[in-house]
Parts: C-alpha cells; structure tokens; sequence
C-alpha cells in the first residue's frame, strides 16, 4: 500500500480508498487464492503511467504479432 501511496501520516490507508483502490483489490484477490490454494499468476498493478504505459505497449505489441501470424 506504501508503494501505491495509499497510506497518510499516520501509517493508515484512508477510508475513501480502502475499498476502492486497484492495489486493494488486487491484494485481496492475491489473499483469497492462497487462502483457497489455487495458483495466482497476476500481475500487481502499475505503480505509475509510465508502468502503466509500458505494460499496454508490451500487450499491444504482442496481440499484434499474434494476428500477423
């Protein structure tokens, strides 16, 4: 959460975005696949535009190269 910047001076995550939050949502799918056992092979979300941009021109790029074949 610290890295998302979701946590205020006091250490706690403010109320507006603990629910809400892309970070938080992936956190608790993470959470219940270990809890129930099964594999969880996502990716944890950007942590900035410029990762966030990075990552949909590498899947751009790959569905390209997957419809030229």
């Amino acid at each position: 959460m610290r890295e998302h910047k979701l946590v205020d001076e006091s250490g706690s995550v403010e109320v507006e975005k603990r629910y809400k939050h892309e970070a938080i949502r992936y956190y608790a799918r993470k959470l219940w696949a270990k809890v129930d056992e099964q594999p969880f092979a996502e990716l944890p979300p950007a942590k900035s535009v410029s990762e966030r941009y990075v990552r949909v021109k590498n899947k751009m790029s790959s569905l390209f190269h997957s419809t030229e074949k």
